[in-house]
């Protein structure tokens, strides 16, 4: 092998083994060590390939170590296998939509599949669950002559835990029918987990495919505002290669335990679920979903994004800027059809004894969390635009006055909350409607 073939080899070695080398961190994007450490190995790898005495002492090396020549071998072949399925893959994915095989930052496609795969599974006892897993009734496409559809996106809010009949969405759809005095149907194409990507993804996928009128986005306070870009070359998760197995392997885990469920004599689970689709409640106790622990930590992590000094972190700043730019796309790719935005509070924006208890355990004073941040910065991004903007907090705030809006330690609204919603977004939504020129009216 001659020196300057050594030396390129090097140069691979340099730029493909770091991912695996860091792979153990976890790491999302380079840190500094991780550059630094990158930086060393281009510089001596280059300095092989060009220096013809570094070339040489590298050649007198590899003649004499036996164990350099294996881990060369080793190493090469591996790194050719890899680039091998790296491209089938590719090339695999052209021909098929299989979410194992969507891009490792392609998301949306497979995370979506992952959490409707999850709810059929979840559901699958329950008397007229849909096969597409939305908690909603059957759509007709194409959309029947005179009704006034509404796409709505969200997550576990807009899919909700009381039951389709008291579900926010549904109480706003028989809402505005009443007022507008035409046929209104809300298509909740809400699912649980979803972030704005997902949303931005069924909207392309699905939610334009059944002809709405309008577009409501449900964005949730307390967990929508996150950082949703591609992976660092560093990370391994930028990889088919990783991902294809790993997707692998979590379905083979999941269709286990559903086996594993089917045939063990298990306990009654303290919440049980009703019918999804029926006029009963999807948790069917009042008793809290979490401990006071868990509930609490989730508390505390959402108070910390809402801290005054945390408007200047770039981080926080990062996470509302993808959030916006999300929104923005959203918004575009609905057009020419109106957009809603709903911002929807955490149980933290609109009960004082939680807010104080969560200032308590991060040891903040009063008055130095900004609870009103999640709606401003939507609001002053959208203003001008012709994007309507609807704050739910003052409305969730003045029910939660008198009864608790909020399921115990669980994050979802109750009943009483679900039912406050909807008559917010309905004094919001209908005027806002009636000054819509929709394309049947033109």
């Amino acid at each position: 092998m001659s020196e300057k073939l050594r030396a390129a080899r090097l140069f691979a070695y340099a730029i493909a083994l770091p991912p695996l080398a860091v792979a153990p961190l976890a790491l999302k994007r380079p840190n500094e060590p991780a550059q630094v450490g990158i930086a060393v190995l281009l510089v001596i790898a280059a300095a092989l390939w060009l220096v013809p005495a570094a070339r040489a002492r590298l050649a007198r090396v590899w003649e004499r170590s036996a164990a350099l020549r294996a881990a060369d071998a080793v190493l090469w072949n591996g790194l050719l296998v890899f680039l091998l399925a790296e491209a089938l893959l590719a090339v695999a994915a052209c021909f098929s939509s299989h979410p194992f095989l969507s891009a490792p930052h392609a998301r949306a496609q497979w995370h979506v599949a992952e959490v409707r795969s999850r709810m059929k599974a979840l559901n699958s006892d329950l008397e007229g669950m849909r096969p597409d897993a939305f908690n909603d009734d059957e759509w007709q496409v194409p959309k029947p002559a005179g009704l006034l559809r509404i796409a709505a996106l969200g997550d576990s809010f807009a899919y909700g835990i009381v039951g389709h009949q008291r579900n926010f969405l549904t109480e706003l759809e028989r809402a505005l029918g009443a007022r507008l005095e035409r046929p209104v149907e809300i298509a909740n194409l809400g699912l649980p987990e979803l972030d704005p990507i997902d949303y931005l993804y069924l909207l392309e996928q699905e939610g334009l495919g059944l002809e709405p009128d309008a577009v409501l986005v449900c964005l949730y306070s307390g967990n929508d505002f996150r950082r949703n870009r591609p992976p660092s070359w560093l990370d391994v998760r930028r990889y088919r290669t990783y991902e294809f197995p790993r997707r692998a392997v979590l379905a083979l885990a999941e269709r286990a335990r559903r086996a594993a469920e089917r045939h063990a004599d298990a306990p009654e689970p303290a919440l049980r679920r009703a019918s999804v689709l029926g006029a009963g409640t999807y948790l069917v106790d009042d008793e809290p979903t979490l401990s006071t622990e868990a509930y609490q930590k989730i508390v505390t992590d959402y108070a910390e994004q809402l801290r005054i000094d945390a408007g200047a972190d770039p981080e926080v700043i990062e996470r509302i800027e993808t959030t916006l730019g999300l929104l923005d796309r959203i918004a575009a790719t609905a057009k020419p059809r109106p957009v809603a935005i709903a911002v929807l509070p955490s149980e933290l924006q609109v009960n004082p004894a939680l807010e104080v208890a969560a200032r308590a355990e991060l040891g903040l004073a009063p008055g130095t969390l900004d609870l009103d941040r999640p709606f401003r910065v939507v609001a002053q991004h959208f203003a001008g635009r012709g994007v309507l903007v609807i704050d739910l907090r003052p409305a969730l705030a003045s029910a939660h006055r008198d009864a608790p809006a909020y399921h115990p330690r669980d994050t979802h609204w109750n009943t009483r909350g679900n039912a406050a919603a909807a008559a917010a977004l309905a004094d919001a939504i209908e005027p806002w409607l009636r000054g819509v020129e929709f394309a049947e009216d033109r």
